[in-house]
């Protein structure tokens, strides 16, 4: 018997009704509404009626919100760069080392599927919208440059995401909200160059067929003219985050982990003499006067 199976199966006792009431006399221009909560005992009979105050419907409200906003939770990863979570404000910047991957193509690009190298790439999710870079080297920096993402269906940084049919997880950690856009990118069929433009400096198919046995090629990349810093500055990241990054950029050339969390570092060890935080917050609690996530 598989789990679903199992939950299909348990009976469930109702508990409490919520009834809403509505007055429709001419008296007045807008119909009235009342709700009340009535508890509901072993025997499956009502019990008195109590008013529904406006605090409990906001809980009610909150609680499902939270719940089912798709809004990530739970430890920080350490390749994430910054996460804002305020509301209509959401944003997420993070970064994976070059690699290889698994790329998919449509018949008219003639290239065939396969697994290339490409060099690191970072990703920004801004609402529902994603853009994409590249850089070179292991761990992005502060002062690090930022080149077109030398791909297919991205213009400039913006990716065309298509009509992807992938199912958006509504409650899930950093980490689950990282794969679903990563593979909304890496699993979609590439199919046009973005604005007519070549973003390499050769030709994009070339490039990508070379990547398919070879290191990709780091020549070939073209500067945006942007740095990290840029895109993160829009929102304000404490100094102190980037220079645990930054940190994390010395100690992985020495052949540690690059995904070691920034709070592995503390302020007394900081390669850099400054004040790093020295764990992010799991529970990912909000500053006061900003909203974004704070490290402690």
């Amino acid at each position: 018997m598989n789990e679903l199976t199992k939950q299909m199966q348990q009976i469930m006792h109702p508990r409490a009704v919520l009834v809403a009431y509505e007055c429709e006399t001419a008296g007045y221009s807008i119909p009235r509404s009342y709700l009340e909560l009535r508890p509901v005992n072993e025997k499956g009979r009502m019990g008195a009626g109590i008013p529904v105050t406006y605090e409990f419907m906001n809980s009610l409200v909150e609680s499902y919100t939270e719940s089912m906003s798709g809004i990530p939770h739970g430890r920080i990863p350490g390749n994430m760069l910054l996460c804002d979570s305020r509301k209509g404000r959401e944003r997420y910047i993070w970064y994976n080392p070059p690699q290889k991957r698994k790329m998919y193509f449509q018949d008219g690009l003639h290239i065939t599927n396969g697994t290339f190298n490409v060099p690191g790439v970072i990703y920004v999710v801004e609402r529902e919208c994603m853009d994409i870079h590249a850089f070179k080297g292991t761990i992005p920096e502060e002062r690090t440059e930022l080149y077109l993402a030398p791909f297919f269906n991205v213009t400039g940084a913006d990716v065309c995401l298509g009509n992807s049919s992938l199912e958006k997880p509504l409650d899930t950690d950093f980490s689950g909200f990282q794969e679903y856009w990563e593979k909304r990118f890496w699993l979609s069929e590439f199919s046009h160059l973005g604005g007519s433009r070549n973003p390499t400096r050769s030709n994009l198919v070339s490039v990508t067929e070379k990547a398919r046995e070879n290191p990709f090629d780091y020549s070939e990349l073209k500067p945006s003219g942007k740095k990290l810093k840029n895109r993160e500055n829009r929102n304000h990241v404490p100094e102190s985050f980037l220079c645990c990054r930054l940190c994390q950029s010395e100690k992985y050339r020495s052949g540690d982990d690059p995904y070691q969390s920034a709070g592995s570092y503390s302020r007394r060890n900081c390669l850099q003499k400054r004040s790093c935080f020295q764990r992010p917050v799991s529970s990912g609690k909000r500053s006061r006067t900003s909203g974004q996530r704070v490290f402690v």
